[in-house]
């Protein structure tokens, strides 16, 4: 009996009908992870210095409730629709969490924007935006037709988006980026591993190398243009392999030409301790201080 109790205890559920204001604060005194689903709307979860979780905002006239299952470690917050409605505004909500807890979040016609979280964030919507700024540790987040931007975080990076720009910058000891699409935008300072994959959108990375960093861009009709901050210390293997121009700006090397209007640019720049790799199948290609 005392077990079940327990139990019990440990699970607090917490309703909000459709339509109502929601202003609810939470105690959670040893909260390790946050979960929001949230099929259309907005949403903004802020980082604060409290064992406590706010939430304020409203539901969408079409939801069926809020519900909140706060399990100790864990707090589950969705936002439940009445059937297969898509008819509404969507449900905007406004969230203060611990922020050394990890967050995990996933929506549908849904845009998240999240501030100050230490502990990773993971999660995905398909049409919607990602915004995040001061985050740390592991950043794994995806949208369909969304931008994703990224600012003032580190950690290790990993974002998708299929027809919507990516941007980031900050300090990160690995990061990998990818859209079909849309273009990649990327401010980086000594980052150890990275890699980018777009198709048709352009790609614009900016930033300094760590010593025997391995960096490696990719496209297929997108054009990609590296530029070095300070000194660029890194074995560079360059390709274009229809069509495309090689531009080199920071050594005197020049591209190899073939009979199929094929480019190939292999050199040594500083002491080639990294590692730089720029392939594209009809873009063309660029490197500058």
């Amino acid at each position: 009996m005392k077990i079940v109790f327990l139990l019990f205890t440990l699970t607090v559920m917490s309703h909000v009908s459709a339509g109502e204001l929601i202003d609810k604060t939470f105690e959670v005194k040893s909260l390790e992870h946050l979960l929001i689903n949230n099929l259309r709307g907005d949403v903004e979860v802020i980082g604060w210095n409290k064992n406590e979780v706010k939430i304020q905002g409203e539901l969408d006239d079409s939801a069926q409730e809020l519900k909140i299952k706060n399990k100790g470690h864990k707090l589950y917050i969705k936002v439940k629709m009445k059937g297969d409605s898509h008819s509404g505004d969507g449900s905007d909500l406004k969230i203060f969490m611990p922020s050394t807890t990890s967050l995990w979040f996933k929506g549908v016609d849904t845009s998240f924007a999240f501030n100050n979280l230490k502990s990773g964030i993971e999660g995905r919507t398909i049409n919607g935006d990602v915004i995040i700024h001061k985050a740390q540790q592991k950043i794994n987040v995806s949208t369909v037709s969304g931008d994703i931007s990224i600012n003032e975080s580190n950690g290790v990076l990993n974002i998708e988006s299929v027809t919507g720009t990516v941007d980031f910058s900050g300090k990160y000891s690995k990061a990998y980026a990818k859209s079909m699409s849309g273009e990649i935008f990327a401010k980086i300072d000594n980052i150890e591993k990275l890699k980018t994959e777009n198709v048709s959108g352009k790609t614009f990375i900016e930033g300094k190398l760590q010593e025997h960093a391995y960096i490696k861009l990719t496209s297929v009709s997108g054009d990609i243009k590296y530029k070095t901050v300070g000194e660029l210390n890194a074995a560079c293997k360059l390709e274009s392999q229809f069509g495309g121009k090689i531009q080199n700006k920071i050594t005197k090397d020049l591209p190899e030409k073939s009979m199929m209007q094929q480019q190939k640019l292999n050199f040594v720049s500083g002491d080639g301790s990294g590692k730089l790799i720029i392939n594209t199948v009809t873009g063309s290609v660029a490197i500058e201080e």
